[in-house]
């Protein structure tokens, strides 16, 4: 694996991993949610994930998985993260029924049933993929500017990293927060910056996904979060 703190971050994935599996079906939709927030806080996975995200077209290999009334996960391991990486986001935003998925993919008269093959299937296989993507041992250079990736321009952290700061110190003031969510919100404030820092216009993508994710429903953020996006649609960056 590709250094001390990679592995350490992906015994933390696989923790995650391990309590959404271990689960019933009505708590998923929060392990889910841990589980997104946990790689999103953490640059040093999420620029695996941008790597296996390159070149892919998530609704193409999502309609690629559905075989009649089964799902098929890619026969290499990046596709795999990319997919169920997809996935888990369109359940957590709800642009996927999680409840629908599997009932028709992974049928039982028992949702947790349901819910336990997909984990025994999906899941697993998700956890030996993101591995397999660890172990290819590339450096941190190369994982973060392949190919698909580019180097963000000054001009754009410029614009954007004001409104960073500001909208963390809109949540460090913010007295109505739990401390849970607002180490939350904070945490993937710092993972944004943190990206704008290295300049890697992918993770600024798939660091900005988790972003959006976590702080949904926090309307005190919106207009910080139009600011930053537009911003990012105007560069391309998202």
């Amino acid at each position: 694996m590709a250094n001390e703190g990679v592995k350490q971050a992906y015994t933390g994935f696989v923790a995650r991993c391990n309590d959404l599996s271990k689960g019933r079906f009505i708590m998923a939709g929060n392990a889910i949610k841990g589980l997104l927030r946990y790689l999103a806080a953490n640059p040093s996975l999420m620029g695996y994930v941008a790597k296996c995200n390159t070149g892919v077209d998530y609704r193409k290999e999502f309609q690629a998985a559905i075989v009649g009334n089964s799902f098929k996960l890619p026969p290499s391991s990046r596709g795999v993260v990319a997919l169920v990486t997809g996935l888990l986001y369109e359940f957590d935003r709800g642009t996927q029924n999680l409840h629908r998925f599997l009932k028709t993919f992974f049928r039982s008269d028992d949702i947790d049933q349901s819910f336990r093959m997909f984990c025994n299937s999906v899941i697993t296989a998700y956890v030996l993929a993101f591995k397999n993507v660890l172990d290819e041992k590339e450096d941190e250079k190369s994982a973060r500017f392949g190919e698909g990736d580019f180097v963000v321009q000054d001009i754009v952290k410029e614009n954007v990293v004001p409104y960073i700061t500001s909208l963390t110190e809109l949540v460090v003031a913010d007295e109505r927060l739990s401390d849970e969510t607002r180490d939350d919100y904070i945490t993937m404030l710092e993972g944004l910056y943190y990206a704008f820092e290295i300049a890697s216009a992918k993770m600024v993508k798939v660091v900005w996904i988790g972003l959006r994710s976590v702080m949904d429903g926090y309307r005190n953020a919106y207009s910080y979060l139009d600011g930053m996006q537009a911003l990012m649609q105007a560069y391309a960056l998202i």
